[in-house]
């Protein structure tokens, strides 16, 4: 139940000026006199204050705008309801001679308490303007002190009557259901411990919070709060990645020793989300932590300058994920030789794309050839035989011709076809080694073996084979048409 928007109701205020911030709710408005004097008053405000929360400490007071010594409580706490003058609120009205124009102000008040790792919020909108109005710094020490005071592996944020309001982190979640239950799937306390014992983050005991804390992995959020969240995540991130780090009043400074010593500072309020960190640190912190972390650490003093956050991106987290697969390895050597496999693999691919596109063109010169063996021994016929030279292009020879050339075009496309056919069977090839080499080399190597400038070598050297072979095909094919036609001039002719 909305309780705020339900005395809002039967108050009949227009607008109650809320303050919902740390762990206190306060509320104001200013009603007439005349409420008070309202049917079941007292009856109707205790059946809205039973439905507020047991752990929570709520007082609605009422008293004149003018003298606070004049006043109405009633509170509940604890399953209990009481007033100071025990709920008599007639003989309120009539021994302060209140007039039903009297104005009355109304100020609630509530203490709000952690149980069972469960927290109110009666005005989302209200909570959500405090929570951003904090620095990331302010934020995180609210929410490390709730974890901590409450020694809670998880809280639930109870969101009165805003329906909208749903969404969860692995430890934190909001929900605009009452009574829900969240349980997560890790030790938070083991996994802070396992941070510590990596390394020296100078204000554990300030904020002893964990990326997942804040990595919204469920539901709709306001993108203000989901930015806030990310940030903070990003940042804690970055700390565990670090061998050391420390948070001051504006800045994140820190240290990652690995084959270098890199240092860096960078403004908290100017801190933008980077989703690879957050990725770095989990994968970090999976197994393996210690050799994981090193592997880290080495590559990125090797590869960041720490200019901008962003320089830590999805190609650099590539690169180590490839690196600690290298260390699994027992042998440096084996890593190596791999890597030359796969170049020579490549170097005699295109060898064979180029002898592949070369095979069209020796077809037509072996047409020629054969073709030129042939006009030859027609003339030596000629010449030894004594026969005329005109007999040449006699009817039969003419058909023999053009049989021979028919017979050379049939060549030159099978030779074609069986060129493109080894073509497909050697991109097959590839691709099939490219693929059982990705357990073992990383996306970004591959593509550095196989890519230039974002395009595949094989498909530059594909497209220059494809179109040589056409090429030569259509001259080949084209000087046949040729004597064809001759041939069949000369034989319509005679």
């Amino acid at each position: 139940m909305d309780i705020l928007s339900e005395l809002k109701t039967f108050l009949e205020v227009d607008n109650f000026n809320i303050l919902e911030e740390e762990n206190r709710l306060t509320a104001n408005a200013t009603i007439t006199g005349n409420m008070l004097n309202k049917e079941n008053f007292t009856d109707n405000i205790i059946d809205i204050l039973n439905n507020v929360p047991d752990r929570d400490h709520f007082i609605i007071r009422f008293a004149y705008a003018t003298d606070v010594d004049f006043k109405l409580e009633i509170w509940k706490t604890q399953n209990l309801i009481l007033d100071s003058e025990q709920l008599n609120v007639s003989s309120f009205i009539e021994d302060n001679s209140i007039n039903n124009t009297d104005e009355i102000e109304v100020n609630i008040r509530v203490n709000k308490n952690i149980i069972n790792n469960k927290f109110t919020i009666f005005d989302f909108n209200s909570f959500r303007s405090w929570l951003l109005s904090m620095s990331l710094q302010q934020t995180m020490s609210w929410f490390s002190k709730q974890f901590t005071e409450t020694r809670g592996s998880s809280l639930t944020f109870e969101c009165l009557g805003c329906d909208y309001v749903s969404f969860a982190t692995k430890t934190l979640m909001f929900t605009n259901s009452i009574d829900s239950d969240f349980e997560i799937d890790f030790s938070r306390s083991e996994k802070i411990d396992i941070c510590k014992e990596n390394t020296i983050f100078h204000n554990m005991q300030e904020y002893e919070l964990l990326p997942e804390d804040f990595k919204i992995i469920s539901g709709n959020v306001d993108i203000t709060i989901k930015d806030t969240f990310s940030k903070i995540s990003c940042l804690l991130s970055l700390a565990y990645i670090s061998t050391y780090s420390r948070i001051d009043n504006s800045s994140i400074e820190g240290k990652i020793v690995g084959e270098r010593t890199k240092n860096y500072n960078y403004n908290i309020s100017a801190f933008t989300d980077n989703k690879n960190l957050f990725r770095l640190y989990e994968w970090s912190y999976s197994d393996n932590i210690s050799d994981k972390l090193q592997i880290s650490r080495n590559i990125l003093s090797l590869m960041c300058n720490f200019d901008n956050i962003n320089q830590i991106d999805k190609h650099i987290f590539e690169v180590i994920k490839s690196h600690y697969r290298f260390y699994l390895k027992d042998n440096l050597k084996e890593y190596l030789q791999l890597k030359r496999d796969m170049s020579e693999f490549i170097s005699n691919t295109f060898v064979q794309i180029s002898e592949y596109s070369m095979s069209v063109l020796n077809a037509f010169k072996t047409n020629l050839l054969a073709l030129g063996g042939y006009l030859f021994g027609l003339v030596l016929t000629v010449i030894s035989g004594g026969i005329d030279i005109l007999d040449i292009f006699s009817d039969t020879i003419m058909k023999l011709t053009i049989i021979v050339l028919c017979s050379s075009v049939i060549y030159l496309l099978i030779s074609k076809s069986e060129a493109q056919h080894k073509l497909n069977d050697v991109q097959d090839g590839y691709e099939a080694m490219k693929k059982s080499y990705k357990d073992i080399l990383s996306e970004d190597e591959i593509k550095t073996l196989t890519e230039d400038d974002g395009e595949s070598i094989l498909d530059k050297f594909k497209i220059k084979a494809q179109k040589g072979m056409r090429n030569w095909t259509i001259i080949g094919i084209g000087f046949m048409i040729v004597g064809i036609s001759f041939c069949s001039l000369k034989l319509f002719a005679f």
